[in-house]
């Protein structure tokens, strides 16, 4: 369960990243430095998110950190709306910035909760031991 929520998470930032926040600016034809860094780093976070790169911690810093940054990325752009667009019945995208948001939250924790990686660690030499 805790894989398969994983997953989805990291396809949704992955998509809500590169859709809303990345093609959604080319689109309009107006980059926001708020809403690039929130894709960017949470196009970095999904995908550096991934099984096979768990075993470096310098990775999960990294997954953190763009995490981190994302979210911050989020709460500037939504602070950016609302103290330039100020006008009745003109709300924020809560429901898909939310969802990014909490699947961010999703991924982080996976990192931060998930097993310490020893980068010293060898599993060649555990078979190899008498």
């Amino acid at each position: 369960m805790r894989a398969q929520l994983l997953t989805a998470a990291r396809v949704w930032v992955v998509f809500d990243a590169t859709t809303g926040y990345l093609f959604g600016q080319l689109y309009v034809g107006q980059l926001d430095l708020a809403g690039l860094v929130a894709g960017v780093f949470g196009l970095l976070a999904g995908v550096l998110s991934a099984k096979r790169f768990q075993n470096s911690v310098h990775l999960n810093r990294l997954v953190l950190g763009s995490c981190a940054a994302a979210i911050g990325g989020v709460a500037a752009d939504a602070y950016g709306y609302y103290s330039t667009l100020n006008v009745q019945s003109n709300d924020y995208p809560w429901l898909l910035s939310g969802i990014f948001v909490l699947c961010l939250c999703v991924i982080a924790f996976s990192r931060f909760l998930g097993e310490a990686a020893n980068p010293s660690f060898k599993r060649d030499a555990l078979k190899r031991a008498p």
